[in-house]
């Protein structure tokens, strides 16, 4: 009886390590397909751009880039994202799809948003609270830094950061680029001065 319990025992063992050798093989059999697909989709986004800068009508490249978000590949989605800050399509609304990833759970989607808000340059100012909330960001300081480097372009009209710049300036975590914190609140509260200097004048 007990020669035959341990008979079992071992051949129960077999199965489950031929189950998971199977398993293996087929998953590493599949890898070089879905390398190669991902490959495909990040050629095809810089030929969805270009159409989209030729024509901002083109529905078919601008749906084909939105359906790139629900990609399993986090290369895709990054490169999707850094695409929309360049990009100016009548069918995607870029500023909202960002200002959504700004707050995504993944750093690297955060990390490709701001970036790509930053591409926008002045139309940012329309999602100014999210890039505000970006100089706290839990994980990326570079996420911080680049939330910054929005504001500082936006000048003026991005006073209301001021309170949360000085407080990313002041964050022991954030010393080695304390100085770009201190240029983003210089440059709005100097020409925020200055727009109030040339008011009294006229």
């Amino acid at each position: 009886m007990v020669y035959q319990n341990k008979f079992f025992i071992f051949v129960i063992i077999f199965f489950l390590l031929l189950a998971v050798a199977c398993l293996s093989f087929f998953i590493n059999s599949l890898y070089p397909l879905r390398r190669a697909k991902m490959e495909e989709d990040l050629a095809r986004i810089s030929t969805y751009e270009n159409l989209i800068d030729q024509n901002p009508m083109d529905r078919a490249s601008s749906q084909a880039l939105l359906d790139n978000l629900s990609s399993p590949d986090q290369p895709v989605v990054v490169a999707t994202l850094r695409t929309f800050g360049r990009i100016d399509s009548e069918y995607i609304d870029e500023l909202s799809i960002l200002e959504h990833y700004l707050n995504s759970s993944v750093p690297q989607y955060r990390r490709a948003s701001i970036l790509a808000v930053k591409d926008k340059g002045q139309e940012s100012i329309v999602i100014l609270p999210s890039i505000t909330d970006s100089l706290s960001d839990p994980d990326a300081i570079d996420v911080r830094v680049f939330a910054a480097q929005v504001i500082r372009e936006l000048g003026p009209e991005a006073s209301s950061a001021l309170e949360e710049l000085r407080k990313a300036r002041d964050d022991p975590t954030n010393s080695g680029f304390r100085s770009t914190f201190e240029s983003a609140i210089e440059n709005i509260t100097v020409n925020e001065d200055d727009m109030a200097a040339q008011g009294e004048e006229n």
